[in-house]
């Protein structure tokens, strides 16, 4: 993964959220099913 110097750690979504958030930002990345949006609204904060 490029976004961590410890490939211990891969998953992005948790260990970048930040990332996660510019990249559906930039593409307008939507939701493909349902309870889908819950891990960008409802779990934003507790991904800081």
């Amino acid at each position: 993964m490029p976004f961590n110097e410890n490939h211990l750690r891969p998953y992005m979504i948790v260990d970048n959220p930040h990332i996660l958030r510019e990249v559906v930002s930039l593409c307008g990345a939507r939701p493909t099913h349902e309870g889908a949006e819950y891990v960008t609204t409802a779990l934003a904060g507790a991904l800081d």
